[in-house]
């Protein structure tokens, strides 16, 4: 197998006072974004913030579930934003989408060292095995907010699937792979 490479240059982590959860994404309904937001609203007793980055046909229902919910102090939408500037913020990613092939933005979150809750769709499970990257049931808040959970149990994990991902999604790896089956 030959995954397509991922240029990602990481900044420096961004050490938080309490636990910053991010989605980056269209806001559309097929990336599932409203379980997100539910799951986030059954850990009201848990220290958090919550950033999601990007737009589409969602935003005004998924603001309008965050002010339903009581979550404005909580959640903040910034529109559509490089995600550079905000995946070495974040201390855990999260990836409730229904539908992927190999979501980049979980690769990305791995690379910038963050804990990546995502559903277990398309090809994601390929992407780390390692305890940085926390698989759950799509369509499920239950799933999604036990992901999140275990995300919070396991911080100090940050980082692990670091060096597997450079090397399975390095442009220099793609390359070799490609050189190999071309040169056959």
């Amino acid at each position: 197998v030959v995954y397509n490479p991922i240029e990602y240059q990481a900044q420096e982590k961004i050490k938080n006072d309490i636990i910053h959860i991010g989605f980056i994404g269209r806001l559309v309904s097929l990336k599932w974004v409203d379980l997100l937001i539910q799951a986030l609203s059954w850990l009201q007793d848990k220290e958090r913030n919550c950033t999601i980055v990007w737009d589409g046909s969602e935003r005004e229902k998924l603001e309008q579930l965050v002010i339903d919910l009581s979550l404005e102090n909580r959640i903040v939408f910034v529109g559509a934003d490089d995600r550079n500037n905000w995946l070495h913020k974040f201390d855990v990613f999260v990836n409730p989408s229904y539908q992927e092939g190999l979501p980049t933005t979980v690769v990305e979150a791995l690379l910038a060292k963050c804990i990546v809750v995502a559903t277990d769709v398309g090809w994601t499970n390929e992407i780390s095995d390692q305890k940085d990257l926390i698989l759950v049931q799509p369509g499920e808040v239950e799933s999604i907010k036990a992901g999140i959970l275990e995300a919070f149990e396991v911080l100090d994990q940050s980082g692990a699937s670091l060096e597997l991902v450079q090397e399975r999604f390095g442009v220099e790896e793609a390359v070799e792979k490609y050189f190999r089956v071309l040169s056959k």
